[in-house]
């Protein structure tokens, strides 16, 4: 199960239950969102879907998760560059 709260473009994505996994893929998440998801539980997911990035509408295993990674690159870059302290 989960919950849902809006607030302009941030979209915050509450994950709940003990043992479900909880996946998503490229075509949940609009463009020029944000998506926050906090889990209860003790299962947490990164969100993606390993097995649609393996074989889902791709001719070789890498084809869709080249898709999904590579949409998720400027979210990396932008993590990295952040001060820590």
């Amino acid at each position: 199960m989960c919950s849902l709260e809006k607030s302009g473009n941030i979209f915050i994505l509450t994950l709940t239950g003990k043992d479900d996994e909880h996946r998503l893929i490229c075509t949940n998440v609009e463009p020029g969102s944000v998506l926050i998801t906090p889990a209860q539980g003790k299962l947490f997911s990164n969100c993606f879907d390993l097995k649609y990035a393996a074989f889902a509408g791709s001719d070789n295993r890498f084809g869709s998760g080249h898709y999904m990674f590579g949409g998720f690159k400027f979210v990396i870059v932008a993590l990295l560059s952040l001060p820590v302290g």
